[in-house]
């Protein structure tokens, strides 16, 4: 039975906070240096970088396949990859017909 003299009920983590902080951020020792914050900022500008860098090599690399790749190998991905979307990709893709020279995949 719950005993409404009781005090108030303030969770642990909420006797840290204090709102008259300059930087507003916390950990568990309390809040954050302004030289901890820069050096925050300053992963979070790594992290950042690396990803774009990441995302760059990815595309790189997806150009670079595909500019070596043989067309029917290209067409190939692209029908498992149509296979997928529409449900369970079949164990070979169905035969497509070409318009042009053979082993010429064209849009």
């Amino acid at each position: 039975m719950l005993n409404p003299s009781a005090p108030e009920f303030i969770p642990a983590w909420a006797t840290c906070y204090d709102p008259s902080a300059y930087t507003g951020y916390y950990d568990e020792e309390g809040p954050l240096s302004e030289e901890e914050l820069l050096e925050l900022e300053a992963m979070e500008d790594w992290v950042n970088t690396m990803a774009e860098l990441e995302a760059a090599e990815q595309e790189h690399i997806i150009a670079t396949a595909l500019s070596e790749a043989e067309p029917s190998q290209i067409l190939e991905v692209e029908m498992r990859a149509l296979a997928t979307e529409g449900g369970a990709a079949p164990a070979r893709p169905a035969a497509r017909k070409h318009h042009g020279r053979r082993g010429q995949h064209q849009h």
